[in-house]
Parts: C-alpha cells; structure tokens; sequence
C-alpha cells in the first residue's frame, strides 16, 4: 500500500484537515475532449466520521458530519475542497452537500467529488459564447468567489476586505473600524476601506465600461455615497479618470464620489442589490489600469459592532475591447476580372442616349444638384423618382430611370436585365425659359449603365456551365453561339464604391445641350480599382486569446500559445525550428505563413448594416471555434497547462515529444489478461469526408473531398460519409468582398505578408483551379494537403482527386483492458498491438496496480512478434522520417 494521506478543507482552502478513507482512494484519468491531454478523476470514496482528526474541540461523535451537513454559512454556492497528496503528486477535488451520502448512524461519509485543476472551469464553461470583436469582461474574479489568505484571488493587498455573502451571493464585504480603548465608553471609529485590481496591457483608444452590484448593510439612518478611482500608466506616463468623464495626466489618485441615494438596510431587510454602471471615455494612452472601491462609514462615534455598516460589492467588471487591430490591403484577382466584358447597355433598337430630365421648374424652386447624391456617393433614389431616361417612344413615352434602375434590372426579358447604373451626372441647364411671367429652368443629367457578361463553353452533355462566383443568369436572348451560353451578372455581385467628384462650375455642353453646373459620381469596381484596405482586422491570435480568456474570468490574465501557428511556445527550444518554419512542414518556401493571419468581422465588410445584434455581433464559444478551426486542420489539438495557459499545436507536436511504457521488452510490468484482443469502432472508418465552408463560392474554397478505399462493412454508404462545415470561419476573400452584403454573420481569416510598412493579402495556388488566388493557401483543399495528410482512415487516399500519402491511419482499434502491476503516469503503451493511447486509466494505490483501456491505430507501421523483434512497413514520403522507439517510419515493404 502507499503512503498517501487525504485532507479537506470547508473554507475555500484557507484551512485544511486531515481526515482517514474508510476503504482508500482510487482515482481514473481520461482523456479530455478527446485531446492527448490527460486528467485525473475522482471515484467515490468513504471517510469515518472521527471527530479526533477533525477538530479537538469536538463535541460529539458526529462532528464532521456537522460541519458538512449542518454548515451554519451553507448555501447553494458552498463549495468543499478535497485535497489527495502522493510523493510530490497532489490532486485537487470538489464537492458540494448534494455530493454526500451519509449512513444511518452518521458514522461514514461518502463523497462524490469532481476534479479541481486546470481545466475544471473551461471545461464547465467552454460552451459559453464570447463576443469575439466586442468588449469583454476584464476584471479576474469578480463574483468573488476564490479567497486565499483573507484576500479575493486577483485582487492586490487592500485594506478591510472581508468575504461576505449576501443573497446568496458570495462579495467582497468592505467596512473597516478601529477599536478605541482610552475612551470612556471605549468606542470604534470607522477607516477607509479599499478594494484594488490591476489590469494589464489595455490599448490606447479603447472605450470601457465599469459596473458591479452593491448594498449598504448597516443601521445607519443616513445615506451613504460610494467612490472608485481609474488610473492607467506605463512606463513613461500615469492619468487619472476624473468626474467629468476625461483623463488628465497625474500621479495623484482623483477619488470619484457615487451618490446612492440609499439608506442603509438591515441584513434581514435586504431582498436585491442596487447597481452601478459607468461608461468610461476612451484610454489616452496604453498601460495597464488599476480599478479601486472605496468605502468609509460616516465619521461617527461607535459604541457597538452591531451598529457598523458594510458595503457588499458582487459581479464586478470592467469591460473593454483587448483586442488590436490592424489594417490589411486586398487586392482581387486581376485576371478574373478581364474574362469579363462591362460595357454599356444598349435599348432594344440598338440606340443609346443617356439622358433624363426634368423640366418646367421654378427658378425659385431649383435644387442644388448634389443632393442628388447621398452621402457615400451612391445616386438618390428617391430624387430621381421623377427622371426620365432615353429619347421619347413613337408614343412620345420616355422610362423612369428608376425603373432601369429597379424593375427593368430585374425583368429577363429586359434588355437591362441584371444592369445597374455606374455613372450618373447631373447637369443644371444653362437655358430658362420664361412662361406667364415666371422663369424656369431644366435639369439634365447623364447615365451609364453596366453589368458583367462572359460566354462559357458547355459541357460534353450540351448542359451550360455557369461561371465561378455567383450571381450568373443566362442573359442568351437575342445572340447565338454554337455550343456556348451567354451568362451576365450585376457587375461584381454589386461590389464596389461610389465615388463623388466636386460640382464643376467650369460650364460646358454635353449631348447639344450647355451647363453650367454639373456632378458626377462613378461607382468604381473591382475592374477598375481592384483592391480595398481592410481597416477592422485583427490579428488571429487576438481571436484565440478573446476567446478563451473570455470563457471564464480565472482566464483573463492567461496566454495562448503556439509553435504551430505563431512560432511561441515555450517548448520552441526543443523543436529546434529555424527562423519562420513551421515543424510539420519545413524548409518550405512560404516559410510558416501561418502566423501571419488576420480576422475580420463579416459585417465590418458590410454597405447595408442590420441593426439586429444578433447579426452584428458575433458570439462564439471555444467548442464550436475549435470545431471549426478542424475543419480547416483536422489534426489540430488543445491543451492547457499547470499555469493556465492554453496551448493550441498540430498533434504532430505530441507525437514528437511521446513518452511511452513499453510492456513487451521491459520486465517489471506484468499485465493481467490477453491484450491481443481488440474491436474496432466504425465511427472512425469514413471512407468520404467532406467538408465545407461558410461564406464561400468559388471553387478552391467552397467544397474539398477525401476519399478512401471502402472499408468492407457491415455499415451503408451514407453513414461511411461524413459531412463537416464551418459555422463561423470563412476564407474565400473574394466571394466576401463581392458579396459582402449577403454574407452570413462570421469572421473572414486573412493570410496577409508583412514587408514592415504594410500588410497585403498573400496569394497561393488553388488546388482545385491550379491558379494563383488571393487567400489561396488558408482554402481548406490547401490547408488539406499540406497539413492534413497527418491521419487517414487508410495510409493512402484522395484529397480533390490527388493521390495522398497519409503518415497514420486513424486511432479505431479499441484494446481490452490491461491491469498493470505498479502506477503508471504515460499516457502511451507499447504492446503487442503497436502503440497505444490510454485513453482511460483507474489507479488503486492500496493495491499498487493500473488498469489501463487502450486505443490503437487502425493499421500501425510496425508490430511487436512473438520475438519481440520489431516488423517494420516502410513507405516512401518524400520526407523527413518521425521516429518511434527509435525506428523510422515509411516505406510498403515488411522488413524482417
């Protein structure tokens, strides 16, 4: 048996006691979300109710159980701590009362507890949706609910702190008096109370937002005001918030007074608390931020601690943006926009005269001809209702420009269809005519109209091929061309932007007609001017960080890392990368281009803003942003580590580092049962994945396919499929510039190259067209084949109709169960199956054995004989080799 001793604590861990196990402690350890991360779990274990462990001043046979079960400061919220300490191993547990049995007779506990570590409060909270490119919660430990030496954890030393609980609610209790004995009576008189928290590292320019609940509790009869304070420094500069909602360059503390308008209430009279919020002008510099309460009760001579006051605060926050952004230039495909023609469209009999008018108005009444333009230089719709356009009809008839604009644009039988307007001038006639003794003047004005048209070949079927991009409508009505079809859109999906030009005063003549004032706007597309600064993104790791900081708020001072990504872990030094690589794949040309990504909230992108938030801002929980992050990379893995920090790698990363327990060739572990025995699970066994994107619709980005071998199976075809898709991640750039009003509410990744002066979309090869595109290298097909060959169903296959060479098949073979002699810590196995993960574990330390569920690759590339040699399959990768147990893996030959 080993010497392990158990300690619980009931007062958030401030003190511990010993207490004995009635029949041991066994612990499990499993995997987490099925990550090669590992923590312990607590099975139910039983303590006798022996008050000499507990407390000496034990009144009877049943005090623990009075403590537990008859807690006078219980409520809902209470949570035990339970503490297992082996060697140098400590594990952490919690329960609640509703976690303990307790027998007839009172004289053996039972207690259920949950794990404490790490991962306890993100993997309670990780559904919980974050607004990624809005402000968040910044203050640790708000809700006051971890103390640690009579402090609230995240707070620094203040002074007459005291926990409290109020409705419920655990606070932070603030009200602190001083005892004076050389009165006569002896009296108390009150001091100052302060409750302090830094925050680091928040940016020049962002807005915030304080807030938090209160109650005064006291018998006072007088109101009592509050105050806080705001400071943000750096190293070279300290300003002070001040009552007039600015912020002025000093050291000196500027203590702000909040009036409550409250009297003081008895505990047992209080039933809600009152709250405070405060918007707070935007940080004049970068720094970090340090937040005080203040409480002092009236200067008043107190005689009795029952009549003190306290103010209780609970739900404290400070929301602000701790996000950075960036500005990143896009520049679309060049090529693709001279496939297709612009021109002007032509009427039906072929003639073109741009012209509407107006005519007959009062010199009095004229208009100025800019208002027929709104503020982002777009034509005024509801000005131009009156306009006509075009020549009058035999019948003397003339079109309504806005039916050009609107109706004919929509009608196939149209020639207009599809057209919008790209040029509109507006001209004030040089000419007045004078008619019953009162003077007019026309207004004039010019047209031009667009749309996009491209001829494609059909296929061997005679069946027309639309275009790449969306959007496309046969427009084939009068012309014929053997064996193609004519296709047209509204010019870029109606991308681009007007632009305004200053009224021209100069005078002139236009179509025989003269002016004297004329305007012109002309929408510029992404023909003419076919790049835009992306002025909101932010960087990716940003992303990452809002993200899990803002799952719960023991997170926000904690950082995410990654050698895959970013090129920052504190493992860096062991892979041994040089300068920019990424370790899956190195000595590339593109170096690791990963880490230079950019996020962009879709609606940033939007002309047409929804004022429904549920559009405009986005909330993701770290759960679905993961799952969508292994759309893209499949063999993506998270963890995080004893300091709270998430680590985000490539499962490459651990399989580097893999430290195993080798059961064949080394004596000492002896193992109970056959471990030759193995099922295999069939959810793993897809013979087609496919996976789609949000926001997508050209073809390098929309769709990809991996395709293997059918595995022979008692399981249909459709269930051998699987269909993944992002919720929220797109990365078809060019769909979301062109279609920026009708994209779905998500964020656009951005993989940009920085020269130092500025930032600009990278371009890379479309697997699916073999073309240079922009954001080519983050499409799902490219990021398939370049870091999602790692694990297949089967060693080889197809990605978009390439074959593929995959280093690992997938982990599908469930082994039987294995008790091994002594307790082991790795999380590998190495038996007579090949390498294994453990994917389950149970320690019985009484007993000194492991028992051990394992999970082994569908095929493993080396097997253990009878021998216990090793069989090797080796297979050509065109790579450098992983090692396992110091053999290279590759090659299709078995080696003996």
């Amino acid at each position: 048996m080993l010497n392990y001793s158990l300690h619980i604590s009931l007062d958030n861990e401030e003190n511990y006691f010993e207490v004995e196990p009635e029949n041991g402690v066994k612990h499990g350890e499993e995997m987490v979300d099925r990550m090669p991360s590992w923590r312990k779990t607590w099975q139910p274990f039983m303590i006798r109710n022996k008050p000499y462990n507990y407390k000496q001043s034990a009144l009877n046979g049943f005090r623990l159980y009075d403590i537990i079960v008859n807690d006078p400061n219980y409520t809902p919220t209470t949570k035990y701590i339970v503490r297992f300490t082996l060697g140098t191993q400590v594990v952490k547990g919690y329960f609640g009362k509703v976690d303990c049995k307790i027998n007839e007779d009172h004289s053996l506990i039972q207690i259920d507890a949950a794990t404490l570590d790490q991962y306890t409060e993100f993997l309670e909270n990780y559904e919980t949706k974050v607004n990624v490119f809005g402000t968040s919660n910044v203050v640790r430990n708000g809700d006051f609910e971890n103390w640690f030496d009579g402090l609230p954890i995240g707070f620094e030393s203040s002074t007459g702190i005291a926990r409290g609980i109020l409705l419920d609610k655990y606070c932070a209790k603030l009200g602190s008096y001083n005892y004076i004995d050389g009165g006569l009576p002896p009296y108390y008189l009150p001091t100052m109370s302060i409750l302090t928290q830094t925050v680091a590292g928040l940016r020049e320019g962002a807005q915030s937002q304080l807030s938090f609940y209160y109650r005064v509790v006291g018998n006072l009869t007088e109101n009592v005001d509050l105050e806080y304070s705001l400071t943000i420094s750096n190293d070279t500069d300290t300003y002070q918030y001040t009552d007039q909602d600015s912020w002025i360059l000093s050291s000196g503390k500027q203590e702000i007074k909040y009036a409550t308008n409250k009297v003081p209430l008895p505990t047992d009279s209080v039933d809600s608390f009152s709250y405070f919020n405060k918007t707070i002008s935007a940080f004049p510099i970068s720094g970090d931020v340090e937040i005080r309460l203040y409480y002092k009760a009236p200067v008043l001579f107190y005689y009795s601690e029952a009549d003190f006051s306290h103010l209780y605060v609970t739900s404290l926050e400070f929301a602000t943006s701790d996000i950075n952004y960036m500005s990143v230039d896009v520049s679309l495909l060049d090529n693709k926009f001279k496939e297709y023609k612009l021109e002007s469209i032509k009427r039906e009999d072929g003639s073109f005269y741009p012209e509407f008018f107006r005519v007959g108005i009062r010199e009095k009444d004229y208009p100025n001809i800019d208002d027929y333009f709104d503020d982002d230089g777009s034509p005024n719709e509801t000005l131009l209702a009156d306009g006509k356009f075009g020549p009058s009809d035999e019948n003397g008839q003339q079109e309504y420009i806005t039916d050009l604009m609107n109706k004919f644009a929509d009608d196939p039988n149209s020639s207009f269809f599809l057209g919008e307007i790209c040029e509109l001038s507006i001209y004030k006639d040089n000419n007045t005519y004078t008619q019953f003794f009162k003077k007019y003047r026309s207004l004039k004005a010019s047209a031009k109209f667009a749309r996009e048209e491209i001829w494609t070949q059909n296929d061997n079927n005679g069946e027309s091929v639309k275009p790449d991009g969306g959007g496309w409508a046969n427009i084939n009505i009068t012309e014929d061309k053997k064996g193609y079809t004519k296709w047209g859109r509204t010019p870029y999906n109606g991308a681009g932007n007007w632009v305004k030009y200053p009224k021209d005063t100069s005078g002139g003549s236009e179509y025989e007609w003269g002016w004297s004032e004329k305007s012109t706007s002309i929408k510029q597309y992404p023909a003419g001017d076919n790049s835009e600064t992306i002025e909101s993104a932010v960087d990716f790791r940003d992303v990452c960080r809002k993200i899990y900081r803002g799952t719960h708020n023991s997170l926000l001072s904690k950082e995410v890392y990654s050698a895959f990504f970013w090129n920052d872990s504190p493992f860096m030094d062991f892979l041994e990368l040089q300068n920019g690589e990424n370790y899956y794949r190195m000595n590339r040309k593109n170096g690791n281009y990963l880490n230079q990504i950019a996020a962009v909230h879709t609606s940033d992108l939007k002309t047409v803003y929804n004022p429904d938030k549920e559009n405009t801002d986005l909330k993701v929980s770290f759960k679905d942003f993961f799952e969508d992050l292994k759309v893209k990379w499949p063999s993506l893995i998270w963890w995080i580590d004893e300091d709270y920090n998430l680590h985000i790698e490539h499962l490459r990363f651990t399989d580097r580092f893999l430290v195993f327990t080798d059961i064949i060739n080394i004596t000492g572990y002896n193992y109970v049962g056959d471990y030759k025995e193995y099922d295999f699970n069939p959810d793993e066994l897809y013979g087609n994945i496919i996976r789609e994107e949000l926001n997508s619709s050209y073809k390098d980005f929309k769709r990809s396919e991996m395709i293997f071998d059918k595995i022979v199976t008692n399981k249909r075809n459709r269930d051998l499929k699987q269909e993944l898709a992002t919720k929220v991640i797109c990365t078809d750039v060019q769909h979301a510039i062109e279609y920026r009003d009708e994209l779905e509410n998500g964020m656009l990744l951005v993989n940009y190259i920085d020269d130092g002066t500025s930032k600009t979309i990278r371009y890379g090869k479309g697997i699916i067209t073999k073309k240079e595109v922009p954001n080519g290298l983050l499409s799902t097909p490219s990021l398939l084949r370049n870091f999602g060959n790692y694990e297949g169903t089967w060693s080889r296959g197809y990605i978009d109709g390439d074959i593929v060479n995959f280093k690992f098949t997938k982990k599908c073979r469930n082994g039987k169960q294995i008790k091994l002699k002594g307790i082991i810590e790795d999380h590998y196995l190495l038996t007579g199956l090949g390498m294994a993960n453990i994917i389950e574990k149970e320690y019985d330390y009484d007993n000194e054995t492991t028992t051990i569920t394992p999970v082994y690759r569908h095929e493993d590339y080396y097997f253990v004989a009878d021998n216990n040699e090793f069989l090797q399959f080796e297979r050509d990768l065109n790579e450098e080799f992983d090692y396992y147990h110091g053999l290279p893996i590759g090659y299709d030959k078995l080696i003996v």
